[in-house]
C-alpha cells in the first residue's frame, strides 16, 4: 500500500469543510508530479471562487482532481469556508511536492516581498490569514524549498485590499522618547481622575493612533519593571483559573455582576468578560452532533426551516401485534410507552429542523471569539440548542411505543421458559438507548422513514441481546428500572415524559 507523502511539520490550521480535509489526505498518496498538478488546479480554483457563493463538493472535487465522484448527496459549502481550506490544501500538497520556480511562473519569497513593500514579514503572515494565497516552491539552484507568494495571488489580494500596503508601510516603531512621553501622559490621566488602565490606554491609543493592545502592553511593562513608581499601583493581579470558575459558577447561581465585581475588586465589564469566556469555553467542549443537509446553506433556510409551523398530527399508540401479559409490563414505566405518536410527515419535519438548529449552533460556536465572545452570539447558540433538545425529546417520547412493540414481539417469540418481567425490562432499557442513538444519527434526506430505521435498529439490538442468568429471571425492582432508564436518558441530555422534576434533578 502506498504511503502518504511526509510533511515537514503538521499544519496549525484546521479544515472547516470535512470532505476537503478527507480529499487532502487522499491526494498525499499521489505521485509528486500529480500532486503539483492538483495544487495548480486548486490555486486556479481558489482565485475564481466568490466568498458569498455556495459550491457543491463534487464541483470542487472535479476541479482539483479532474475526476467526477459517484456520490449523489454532495454537500454544499459557502465560499468563505472553502477558500481557507483550499489554501491549506495547497500548502499541504506543495509542502510535500514543491513547485519548481520558473521565469514563466514568478513568485516572491516572503523576505523579498516584505522588503519590496516596506512591511514586516509578520505583516505578510497576517495577510496570509486574511486571504493571501501561498505555496511552497523549489529553488532549482539550491534544491531547497521555501514558502513563496505567487505573483497572480499577490496582485489579486492587493486589488481586493488596496489600503493594506500604505497602512502597513506607514507603520513606525515607537522611539524611547515617545514611550517616555506616553508614560508621563498616562500618569497625568490616571492621577487627575480615577481611571482604569484600560480607560487610559484607550485614550492614549486614540490620541497617538496606536493600537490599543500596544499601548496597554507598554503601560503593563512599565508597572511591572517599576513597581515603586507604578502608574496603577492598586491594580489587581490577573484573575486565577479558580477565580474564573468561581465567578462563572456564582453568575449561573444568580449572583449579580455588581456583587461579583465588588468581591473580586474588578470592574463590571471584567466580570462580564470572564462569564462570557467561560460560557464560550463550555460550548466549545460540547459535541453538537448533527446531520448536514444541502438545504442548510440556502439563503432562505431560516424562513423555510424555522418560521413554518410544525405539523401536530398525533396518533394514539396502536396495540402491538404480540403483547406480553399486562401484569408483566412494569407498572412504573408503563406511562412511558403509551405516549401519543407522530405521523411520518411530522417526524421528518422535526428531524430536519432539529438538525438545522444544531447546524446553526455548531457554526456559530466555531466562530466565537476566544477572548471576547459576544453575549448575544452565546445566547443564540443556547437558544438554538434548547429548541433542538425540545424537538429531540418530542421525537423520543413519540417513538417509545414503537420500542415496546418491537420488544414485545421479541419477548413473545422466545420459549416460555426464557420469558420474564426482568427480561422485558432489560429489553425496554436497551431499546431506550437504541432510540436515543437513532434520533441523533438518522439522516432525514434518505429514502427510509425513521420508523423503518428505528425498527431495524431495535431488531438488530434485541437479536444480539444475551439474557441474564436464571437467578435474574425474577420480577425486577420497578422503581430501580425507572431510575436506570431516566439516568440513561439524562446522560444523553434527554428528558423522559411524565418523570417528576425531582427524578430529573
Amino acid at each position: 500500500m502506498a504511503q502518504p507523502a511526509p510533511l515537514s511539520r503538521p499544519p496549525k490550521q484546521s479544515y472547516r469543510c470535512p470532505p476537503l480535509a478527507d480529499l487532502a489526505r487522499q491526494l498525499l498518496f499521489a505521485p509528486p508530479n500529480r500532486r503539483q498538478q492538483q495544487a495548480l488546479r486548486a490555486e486556479k480554483l481558489h482565485d475564481e471562487l466568490l466568498p458569498d457563493t455556495s459550491y457543491p463538493f463534487d464541483f470542487l472535487h472535479y476541479r482539483i482532481t479532474r475526476f467526477r465522484t459517484e456520490r449523489v448527496d454532495s454537500q454544499v459549502f459557502p465560499g468563505h469556508d472553502i477558500l481557507p481550506d483550499l489554501r491549506l490544501l495547497i500548502d499541504r500538497l506543495t509542502r510535500s511536492a514543491p513547485i519548481p520556480i520558473t521565469d514563466d511562473d514568478p513568485v516572491h519569497s516572503v523576505e523579498n516581498l516584505a522588503a519590496t513593500l516596506h512591511v514586516s514579514t509578520k505583516t505578510i503572515s497576517r495577510w496570509r490569514k486574511a486571504g493571501l494565497r501561498w505555496r511552497w516552491s523549489l529553488d532549482p539552484k539550491t534544491q531547497r524549498k521555501h514558502l513563496a507568494i505567487h505573483t497572480p495571488a499577490l496582485d489579486k489580494f492587493l486589488r481586493e485590499h488596496p489600503a493594506l500596503v500604505p497602512r502597513a508601510a506607514s507603520f513606525t516603531r515607537l522611539t524611547s522618547a515617545q514611550r517616555e512621553r506616553m508614560i508621563l501622559h498616562a500618569r497625568t490621566l490616571a492621577r487627575g481622575r480615577r481611571r482604569s488602565m484600560n480607560q487610559v490606554a484607550m485614550r492614549l491609543a486614540h490620541e497617538t493612533g496606536r493600537a490599543l493592545e500596544t499601548v496597554r502592553q507598554i503601560l503593563e511593562k512599565h508597572d511591572r519593571e517599576n513597581p515603586d513608581h507604578a502608574i496603577f499601583p492598586d491594580r489587581s493581579a490577573p484573575l486565577s483559573a479558580r477565580d474564573r470558575r468561581v465567578i462563572a459558577r456564582a453568575h449561573r447561581m444568580g449572583v449579580s455582576t455588581a456583587k461579583l465585581a465588588e468581591h473580586f475588586a474588578r470592574t463590571p465589564s471584567s466580570i462580564r468578560r470572564v462569564v462570557g469566556q467561560r460560557r464560550a469555553a463550555r460550548w466549545r467542549k460540547l459535541n453538537l452532533h448533527h446531520i448536514t443537509l444541502p438545504t442548510f446553506d440556502r439563503p432562505d433556510a431560516d424562513q423555510v426551516l424555522l418560521l413554518t409551523e410544525l405539523p401536530q398530527h398525533l396518533q394514539a399508540p396502536p396495540p402491538p401485534h404480540a403483547s406480553p401479559p399486562h401484569d408483566v409490563l412494569p407498572s412504573h414505566v408503563r406511562h412511558l410507552f403509551t405516549q401519543p405518536r407522530l405521523d411520518s410527515e411530522s417526524v421528518a419535519r422535526r428531524m430536519v429542523r432539529m438538525n438545522y438548529l444544531l447546524f446553526k449552533a455548531s457554526r456559530a460556536r466555531d466562530t466565537l471569539d476566544r477572548y471576547q465572545p459576544r453575549v448575544r452570539e452565546i445566547d443564540n447558540i443556547e437558544n438554538w440548542v434548547d429548541q433542538a433538545r425540545i424537538i429531540r425529546d418530542e421525537l423520543v417520547a413519540a417513538h417509545l411505543p414503537e420500542v415496546l412493540a418491537v420488544a414485545s414481539r421479541h419477548w413473545v417469540s422466545l420459549p416460555p421458559g426464557k420469558r420474564s418481567a426482568s427480561l422485558l425490562g432489560d429489553l425496554l432499557e436497551l431499546g431506550l438507548k437504541v432510540l436515543i442513538d437513532a434520533v441523533a444519527g438518522f439522516d432525514p434526506s434518505g429514502e427510509r422513514t425513521f420508523e423503518k430505521f428505528l425498527n431495524w435498529a431495535l431488531m438488530r439490538a434485541f437479536a444480539s441481546h444475551t439474557p441474564g442468568p436464571p437467578h435474574a429471571q425474577r420480577r425486577p425492582d420497578e422503581q430501580a428500572l425507572l431510575k436506570r432508564m431516566n439516568t440513561q436518558a439524562e446522560k444523553s441530555g434527554v428528558r423522559l415524559p411524565g418523570v417528576p422534576e425531582a427524578e430529573h434533578a
